[in-house]
């Protein structure tokens, strides 16, 4: 029984990662229902086998996860929640409610994926789609990726990472010589 369901956990996992998931998405969603009996994997290689049936279910998956409809179907569906049975802000809602948590991250990891941005930069993207104005995927688009300081935002925080990296190094070496 616990192999049955690794190998559909490992199905799963695979088909994500081929809908452009990042490995770390791939892994939560394998948890989730999808019906993956019709594929197999490759005893040689692990991998997921290149037939028809892998094909067409890549295809039918992927065309139900497209960018277009799958963000405009998720602005659709965001607006018309109520936010005032939490604690939490319009964005926390969806950020990190349990209820909008995984969708919420599958839009993100659309958007990162599509635009080739970092992790904090998509979700920064996602920020400003829905803050009050409204904006469409297009529009925020367009805004953002022709705008400079929110191609230096992530090199920034990732050389401030480097730079706090390094003075934890020096105050080891420091405390090493002692």
């Amino acid at each position: 029984m616990s192999n049955k369901r690794n190998l559909t956990l490992k199905k799963r996992y695979k088909v994500y990662r081929k809908l452009g998931y990042d490995s770390v998405t791939s892994r939560a969603l394998s948890q989730r229902s999808l019906d993956v009996s019709k594929l197999e994997i490759s005893k040689k290689t692990g991998k997921l086998k290149q037939n028809k049936a892998t094909k067409t279910f890549i295809n039918d998956t992927m065309q139900y996860w497209k960018r277009k409809t799958a963000i405009d179907n998720h602005q659709e569906k965001m607006s018309k929640i109520a936010y005032d049975d939490t604690n939490y802000t319009p964005h926390g809602v969806r950020t990190h409610d349990k209820r909008y948590k995984g969708e919420t991250g599958k839009i993100v990891s659309i958007i990162r994926h599509e635009n080739k941005l970092s992790r904090n930069q998509a979700y920064y993207f996602y920020y400003m789609m829905f803050q009050g104005k409204g904006m469409t995927y297009e529009e925020t688009k367009k805004q953002l990726l022709s705008n400079k300081e929110f191609e230096d935002y992530d090199k920034n925080k990732k050389l401030r990472q480097q730079a706090m990296k390094e003075q934890r190094l020096n105050a080891h070496k420091k405390y090493m010589k002692r």
